[in-house]
């Protein structure tokens, strides 16, 4: 009897587990078939409605775009080793740390690639701006070994040059295969840390600069670069006192 039990008892599990299986409908029982819908292009009834909603917001925007912000004096662009768009830019936003938010920093530091487009002679709008600087990128400063200023120059030279402008007069020179800042006054020298206005593109290394990465303190100033040169041409800038630029010889390679 013992044995009929445990014989009948695996039995009984699978009969009542095909019975309840049996018992059970799927609440996905229905079955449909699917396919492609095949657009008119000619059609334009959907695309007049998503037009009619997004008009008002697409007018604000282009209204606001389309805001003067400031004047340059000539087209500019961006070159290696040296070029007129960023000795304009590197300069902009060093006078706006300084004259904004208070912060002397001893070099402003950018990189060609973040700089999209050419400035155009003339009046430049915001939309302008916004073409010139679509990265949200904020800017930094960085207080840098003074010595790692060689390792920075050295960089800057194998990228065939970058952007950059100090307070005072500064040059990169190239020296056989080591490179060096120059600063007009020999106080540099004296410090242990050189302050660097840069992105926080930069800072965190990005574009191969990990050299900035060494450094011993940073700020953020929490302002987006784009921000800062809307508000440089505004302050900088006017229809009758246009924003200059020029090649100053920053850059001087081996001859």
């Amino acid at each position: 009897m013992t044995l009929f039990f445990k014989r009948i008892k695996p039995f009984a599990f699978w009969v009542g587990l095909l019975l309840l299986a049996s018992c059970y409908r799927s609440p996905f029982n229905q079955l449909k078939t699917a396919g492609l819908t095949k657009f008119d292009s000619t059609t334009t009834e959907t695309s007049s409605k998503i037009n009619e909603l997004i008009n008002p917001y697409k007018m604000q925007i282009d209204s606001q775009m389309a805001v003067v912000v400031g004047f340059t004096a000539l087209e500019m662009d961006k070159a290696k080793p040296e070029g007129l768009l960023g000795n304009a830019v590197s300069k902009l936003l060093l006078d706006y740390a300084k004259d904004e938010l208070g912060v002397g920093a001893d070099l402003c530091i950018m990189n060609n690639g973040g700089l999209r487009t050419p400035l155009p002679k003339g009046a430049i709008t915001k939309g302008k701006i916004f073409e010139l600087m679509p990265f949200d990128n904020m800017l930094v400063v960085v207080d840098l070994p003074y010595a790692e200023l060689p390792n920075l120059a050295k960089h800057i030279l194998n990228k065939g040059g970058e952007p950059f402008c100090g307070f005072e007069k500064v040059q990169l020179i190239q020296e056989g295969n080591e490179a060096k800042f120059s600063f007009a006054s020999d106080m540099y020298a004296k410090r242990s840390h050189i302050k660097i206005l840069t992105s926080d593109y930069l800072a965190n290394g990005g574009d191969g600069y990990e050299v900035l990465t060494k450094a011993t303190q940073r700020t953020e100033l929490n302002v987006l670069i784009r921000d800062a040169l809307i508000f440089g041409f505004q302050t900088y800038s006017s229809e009758s006192k246009p924003l200059e630029a020029k090649i100053e010889g920053k850059v001087i390679l081996n001859q």
